[in-house]
């Protein structure tokens, strides 16, 4: 019960830390792992984002401070440096309505793109699209 405890006291305050606490989370849970496998069937996973999807998806939904959000994608953005550090694998699964589904303005799309084409030549990253 204690650790039951203390876990939710680290969630509480984590919330409390805003979206690019959040963020910062989420990237040390990366950074801890040999091994990643994400599965995504609505948006382009956050290790494979573009620094201007990255904006929109992290407030996508919220009410959030701009600064607040800016901070959070920037957080996520530098967290994809472990994609290119050896010793690591990846594995990325997105549907089709994950490639074709946008936060923003289409015009963000073939830089988007282009990541994805640009990530998936990494000889320890696997990426496939499951087509409708």
């Amino acid at each position: 019960m204690d650790a039951l405890l203390v876990r939710l006291r680290d969630e509480v305050a984590r919330l409390k830390g805003g979206l690019a606490s959040r963020e910062a989370a989420n990237a040390a849970r990366v950074r801890s792992s040999k091994w990643v496998a994400v599965f995504s069937s609505a948006m382009i996973p956050a290790l494979l984002q573009t620094a201007e999807y990255a904006r929109l998806a992290v407030a996508l939904g919220r009410d959030v401070d701009e600064d607040d959000a800016a901070k959070a994608a920037a957080v996520r953005v530098d967290a994809q440096a472990v994609l290119f550090e050896q010793g690591r694998r990846f594995a990325f699964v997105l549907t089709e309505g994950a490639v074709r589904t946008w936060p923003g303005s289409p015009s963000l799309m073939p830089a988007q793109l282009d990541r994805l084409a640009q990530v998936s030549t990494l000889p320890h990253v696997r990426l496939g699209v499951v087509p409708w």
